[in-house]
């Protein structure tokens, strides 16, 4: 069997392996990727299909956030930050949002004063004083203060754009802290040619600082002696590789690594942690292919009173090279009734179809679904429920996990997989010096 030496062995390159790679190649490490799939991104790469480029996942960026995390590694970045960001439909109608106060703004205009006021009391506490408890969902919390199926619609919208779950299932206290961390990201936008280039970018900082990137080789089995990981068994199309590695970061999700590195070699408390927290938020997104616009504004416009659409996005109005010539892209994003399998794919699909013949009323004459899809199991919009924090470390010393199946407290989404890795890579610089595997 033919053997390979590294620092560092990134078992997946979305984004919490490819900002590790990049930052740890620039720090010396002598890295090396691996993805089982022929591109690197997962879920933050782009795919084209009858001649549009179709996000796997990622589709809205900040460049406050991912923006400095290339500038950090000296990856390019572009994006295209729309002026307005947001619209948001009250009772059929749109309402361009304030860059400050937005949220206190959705709820004047959605609930009679005395209502708003109690709801905007509740919610200056929360951010000011004392976040709700872990204990009590986001909907228990609200309806404390507000029975306004506006203001319910809103922080409705707000939980699953901010978990990928419904308000019922939400804890308030992650809501709350979600609000605290993201209030400091700005500028979001749509990177042209998708955000894909992102991923793309971070791994050729890696190449050009020594990583290697193997396509097409999947983990087939993690190693480990007495308790500390060795490295990696890799299939490839030369045959299976022994990647020996100091350290192994795993972005393939908490479940996958259990499953490379075995059960009998993991603790039972570790075991029944995962068992008991790892749930996977699903979504729903539809492709929409259309002859003419189908929204005229710039940015994202967010539906508080609809079944199951929480998003609909224009990509195209910014960003015309991800459709063909005369074509236009719109991503519509939607939620299942609940996070928790057994789901009715087929009944949640007819529900978001009915949302997007309401919200959007050229459909039938003008466009087509081009691309359907639900994000679930091993391939979902998040790993992992807010709040149900699972640790970068495992009980194998030197194997860690990244990515959002691992997200720091108040973190979602694509930046929770950033947190992740910029926390594991301190680590991994405290307990290894770069360039160990050539000596």
């Amino acid at each position: 069997m033919k053997t390979h030496k590294c620092d560092v062995a990134i078992i997946g390159s979305g984004l919490g392996g490819a900002a590790a790679a990049a930052y740890l190649s620039r720090a010396g490490y002598q890295v090396l990727v691996i993805d089982r799939l022929p591109f690197v991104g997962g879920r933050c790469a782009n795919l084209d299909y009858q001649g549009f480029r179709l996000p796997t996942g990622v589709v809205w960026v900040s460049d406050g956030f991912h923006g400095q995390l290339c500038r950090d590694v000296g990856a390019s970045f572009e994006i295209r930050v729309p002026k307005p960001e947001y619209f948001y439909r009250i009772r059929g109608k749109d309402y361009e949002m304030p860059a400050k106060g937005g949220l206190r703004a959705m709820i004047a205009i959605a609930a009679e004063e005395a209502e708003a006021n109690r709801a905007m009391a509740a919610l200056k506490r929360g951010l000011s004083w004392q976040e709700p408890p872990m204990s009590i969902s986001v909907k228990a919390w609200l309806q404390q203060f507000s029975a306004d199926p506006s203001v319910l619609g809103i922080f409705e919208m707000l939980s699953t754009l901010s978990s990928g779950l419904r308000t019922f299932e939400l804890p308030a206290g992650e809501f709350f802290r979600y609000l605290m961390a993201m209030s400091a990201v700005k500028n979001y936008g749509f990177v042209p040619g998708g955000c894909g280039n992102i991923t793309e970018a971070l791994a050729g900082v890696g190449k050009a600082n020594g990583a290697e990137i193997w396509l097409r080789a999947p983990a087939r089995r993690i190693t480990q002696k007495n308790g500390l990981v060795t490295g990696v068994l890799v299939d490839t199309a030369g045959g299976q590789v022994e990647v020996q590695a100091r350290a192994v970061l795993s972005n393939a999700g908490p479940q996958a690594t259990v499953d490379l590195v075995g059960k009998e070699n993991l603790e039972k408390g570790y075991l029944g942690d995962l068992e008991q927290k790892l749930h996977a938020s699903p979504q729903i997104i539809i492709y929409v292919a259309s002859d003419r616009p189908l929204l005229e504004c710039p940015g994202l416009t967010f539906l508080t009173e609809s079944r199951r659409v929480l998003f609909m996005a224009p990509l195209t109005n910014l960003c015309p090279e991800l459709a063909p010539k005369g074509q236009h892209l719109t991503e519509v994003a939607a939620f299942l009734g609940n996070s928790l399998p057994p789901y009715n794919l087929r009944q949640e699909l007819d529900l978001a179809m009915a949302d997007i013949r309401d919200n959007l009323p050229a459909f039938d004459k003008h466009a087509r679904v081009l691309l359907a899809g639900c994000y679930h199991g091993g391939w979902p919009v998040m790993r992992c429920w807010p709040g149900n924090y699972l640790p970068q470390k495992t009980p194998i010393e030197n194997l860690y996990n990244v990515g959002d199946g691992v997200a720091p407290p108040g973190w979602w989404g694509s930046p929770s997989a950033v947190q992740s890795a910029r926390i594991v890579i301190e680590d991994v610089k405290r307990r290894i010096s770069p360039g160990e595997a050539s000596r």
